[in-house]
């Protein structure tokens, strides 16, 4: 950390003077551990925890303990292992992911924040396979992503994962049916339509499959891009901003579909927002900061969401212009 020595205080009674996150022992993590819970949802307890500033608005800081696991957990359905993520040369090299390890369970919904430029895009593409990380791995149902071929990539993440995105890159030539099929026929896998029913009515548009996309309205047109994205049956879905071109109820919509998927259909969701009030559907919440996992915040509601990233936000413009 750039700048003067910033002294950080963990509860009221204990403080330390540090110029960056120290590794500690997991055993050391006091109170810290119940607010913030496991970086890794319903796995095994991690061996290695830092604590990471958290900057108040009087100037202050606070530890938050972060957690850190350097375990392959066989019960995660998405794991991430010390990625990292650079771009451009030795000179002018970026690192937009700095050692992320992480992991998702099944039937779990979990929202990525941070700051602009905290590397939330480029941890969404190494995790779904559409971005090979620098370092690291990234394994999918124990499948190690690093050793696939792009062939075999390709067909993985055309049957395994599931994408929705900020645009919902719909066909305009194709029905709603036939763009919700579009990921079967691609795959050589014949639609059964009862499977195609089902997901529809699902999305609540059984009635609307012989309608054009220009038909619809836009929280019309991005629950078929949902429904394109479950209808394969994936093991893991991955949403970029899915609600940020939607008003506010169409929003709402959009997100309890998410939200029912995880909670009827177990499926797991990982979703990057901006928003807060999207993010307090998920069941947690992890925040990125310069590339790096800074905190967590489970059972999240739009308020606190929205506080940590108040706090992250000054902490990484004060971290940019090495003001404290």
């Amino acid at each position: 950390m750039a700048g003067p020595r910033a002294r950080l205080h963990l509860g009221s009674e204990r403080s330390v003077t540090q110029n960056r996150p120290r590794p500690v022992r997991a055993a050391s993590a006091t109170a810290g551990a119940e607010r913030l819970g496991s970086a890794v949802v319903g796995l095994a307890p991690p061996r290695i925890s830092w604590f990471a500033p958290v900057f108040s608005g009087g100037g202050g800081a606070r530890l938050v303990l972060v957690r850190h696991t350097n375990e392959n957990h066989p019960s995660a359905v998405v794991q991430l292992n010390d990625v990292r993520r650079t771009y451009g040369g030795k000179r002018t090299s970026v690192a937009a992911l700095d050692g992320v390890t992480a992991g998702f369970g099944r039937a779990s919904f979990t929202a990525v924040m941070g700051p602009s430029g905290s590397g939330k895009s480029t941890f969404l593409h190494c995790a779904a396979g559409l971005d090979r990380p620098t370092g690291g791995s990234v394994l999918i149902e124990g499948q190690d992503l690093g050793e696939l071929s792009e062939v075999e990539l390709t067909r993985l993440r055309r049957e395994r994962v599931g994408f929705v995105f900020q645009a919902f890159n719909l066909l305009p030539a194709l029905t709603v049916q036939d763009n919700v099929t579009l990921p079967l026929r691609l795959a050589g896998r014949r639609p059964k339509p009862a499977l195609v029913r089902q997901v529809l009515d699902q999305v609540g548009l059984g009635e609307r499959r012989k309608h054009l996309p220009a038909e619809l309205s836009g929280g019309q047109q991005q629950r078929v891009a949902i429904a394109r994205a479950l209808v394969t049956r994936p093991a893991v879905l991955f949403a970029d901003e899915p609600t940020g071109a939607l008003d506010t109820h169409t929003a709402r919509d959009v997100l309890g579909l998410l939200r029912g998927s995880v909670d009827h259909a177990g499926q797991t969701v990982v979703m990057v927002t901006h928003d807060p009030v999207a993010a307090s559907y998920a069941d947690r919440v992890v925040f990125l900061a310069d590339g790096r996992l800074v905190g967590e915040l489970p059972n999240p509601t739009a308020e606190a969401v929205a506080e940590r990233m108040t706090h992250l936000g000054a902490w990484a413009e004060r971290t940019a212009t090495g003001v404290y």
